[in-house]
């Protein structure tokens, strides 16, 4: 939580190089509460609104992971009232987080180790809930929207060039 955005960027650069040496915990893949890999961080960083220069703070972490979910057309789009598709705004999550079940699997979309550490009840019901959230008029004395807590924090890495989190 010290580092800038861009410096966990640039070990995540490093330890995706095969011909730096893999030495020591330079190079980070999975990288903050909501182990956001290599190959997401840009999206995640475009979404967010943030700058490489921002400090990787608990509090922008939040914001790189609603930026990751408004990264995904169908989660975006539900979450903002102009969709009733729960059922693909579930599958993109799933796509980005292992721990959130394929609602047509009830299982993560990635193997290899990983699975779902939710239900799709679960899932389905923190989207509804932050879709009702999201559309009551907030006052000035309400706290900023936080993502949903739909991806239990935890200090676990996925195999390379997948985007997901694997769950103990």
């Amino acid at each position: 939580t010290g580092m800038t955005i861009g410096e966990i960027m640039k070990r995540q650069a490093y330890l995706m190089n095969g011909s730096n040496p893999q030495v020591g915990d330079y190079g980070i893949f999975a990288a903050g509460a909501y182990q956001i890999i290599p190959g997401t961080m840009p999206s995640a960083l475009k979404f967010s609104g943030l700058k490489e220069s921002d400090v990787f703070s608990k509090e922008n972490q939040d914001k790189l992971a609603i930026g990751l979910i408004n990264s995904i057309p169908a989660a975006k789009s539900y979450l903002e009232g102009n969709s009733d598709d729960e059922i693909g705004a579930a599958r993109g999550l799933s796509k980005m987080w292992a721990s959130i079940p394929n609602p047509d699997t009830n299982r993560s979309a990635y193997g290899n180790g990983n699975k779902a550490g939710h239900t799709t009840g679960e899932t389905f019901s923190v989207l509804s809930d932050t879709k009702k959230d999201m559309s009551m008029p907030k006052s000035s004395s309400q706290p900023e929207q936080k993502p949903p807590n739909v991806q239990a924090p935890q200090p676990a890495s996925a195999p390379a060039g997948t985007s997901t989190v694997k769950d103990e």
